[in-house]
């Protein structure tokens, strides 16, 4: 046997050979299934890498010139002063930096619709008692839905990495070990979401949990591009306010600074997440609430759409009677119950009109 060069020039025989052969060449597909697969794909582009992938046989490649850009954000905000009526749970992410701690809180609806609700930038050492202080009248806040429901944020995750972990894990025991939860993010990619941990870190005694930072900005960029119907449900879509005090054009230009570069790793040449040296703090806060969010699904039984459904009954007081969260799984015995997710409300004020019960079960809201 011969062997010929792209040119047509004679070569030696190689020492291995690579064949591409696409979904066509299989007796058992016909033309006209595999036009109409493509015709299913549509602007999908997650099926779209499927159809690379598995029908044409070839490696997808993220294309550089469909990167989201904030302008495309900047058009479609919406009229939204307070968490929209289809908000069902609130929310929020912590990012530490050395100068400051920045935070910001989403509303989450039926099939994970999603609302920037509130945007907090505190200035000053880290390690100060007094700026956690302000950090803590910010993770307290409440907010007020449309139909007038008094809504706290169900859970937080905090940012805990790099020089002021020490300081993370004490306001996690301070508010609840459940209710704000230091997280760090993953070393290797491929890591779910959140993965919460079946026990406290010795000493402190947190539940010190991974965040898997790729996979959930690979969701949060696929669903910045689904874009919203009007005043319909669209699941997955995400909402930015227009509102130059919470989402501004900075605000924009972070949630969309990260791009995939290609580089080698362990040998490999594989697609990494990287900012450019640009500010993503809103993008790392959303990463945080989505992985609260998470956590609140797979550990404590959280259910959007069965809240979204209670949602429709709320009584016209405006007092969301709270549904009771199932039992976690029992610790070792080594381990105490864990706490309630939401501390108890302060003692020395009554209810006001319109504000939540106080149920003594571990609530959602």
């Amino acid at each position: 046997m011969e062997w010929f060069s792209a040119d047509d020039q004679p070569i030696t025989t190689p020492r291995s050979v690579t064949f591409h052969i696409w979904t066509v060449y299989s007796e058992f597909v016909t033309w006209a299934s595999v036009v109409s697969e493509w015709l299913k794909v549509g602007k999908d582009r997650g099926k779209l890498k499927t159809f690379i992938n598995t029908t044409l046989g070839e490696a997808w490649e993220e294309d550089q010139g469909e990167k989201l850009e904030w302008e495309v954000l900047a058009k479609r905000r919406s009229n939204y002063l307070k968490v929209p009526a289809r908000g069902v749970a609130l929310f929020g992410g912590v990012d530490t930096q050395d100068d400051r701690y920045e935070g910001r809180v989403w509303a989450f609806g039926a099939g994970e619709e999603a609302w920037l609700i509130h945007r907090w930038v505190l200035t000053g050492d880290p390690a100060s008692v007094e700026l956690r202080k302000k950090v803590g009248q910010e993770i307290r806040r409440q907010f007020t839905r449309e139909d007038g429901t008094l809504m706290r944020v169900e859970r937080w995750c905090w940012d805990s990495g790099g020089h002021y972990s020490d300081e993370v894990r004490k306001e996690s025991k301070k508010h609840g070990v459940t209710w704000v939860i230091p997280v760090f993010g993953a070393a290797t990619y491929g890591k779910k979401i959140a993965t919460f941990p079946k026990k406290k870190t010795k000493g402190d005694r947190v539940y010190l949990t991974e965040v898997g930072t790729d996979n959930a900005k690979e969701l949060i960029y696929s669903r910045l591009k689904i874009e919203p119907d009007g005043d319909r449900p669209v699941p997955e879509c995400i909402h930015l306010p227009l509102n130059e005090l919470v989402c501004d054009e900075d605000e924009m230009k972070q949630l969309t600074s990260e791009r995939k570069e290609w580089v080698v790793s362990k040998g490999r040449r594989v697609q990494r997440w990287t900012n450019g040296k640009r500010r993503n703090e809103a993008l790392d806060c959303f990463v945080y609430a989505l992985a609260a969010l998470r956590i609140s699904q797979e550990r404590f039984g959280l259910d959007l759409d069965q809240l979204a459904l209670e949602a429709q009954f709320v009584p016209s007081s405006g007092t969301w009677e709270v549904p009771e969260v199932p039992d976690v799984d029992e610790p070792e015995q080594s381990e105490p119950p864990i706490e309630s997710a939401r501390p108890e409300p302060p003692t020395t004020q009554a209810d006001a009109p319109g504000d939540w019960h106080n149920v003594e079960s571990n609530g959602w809201l």
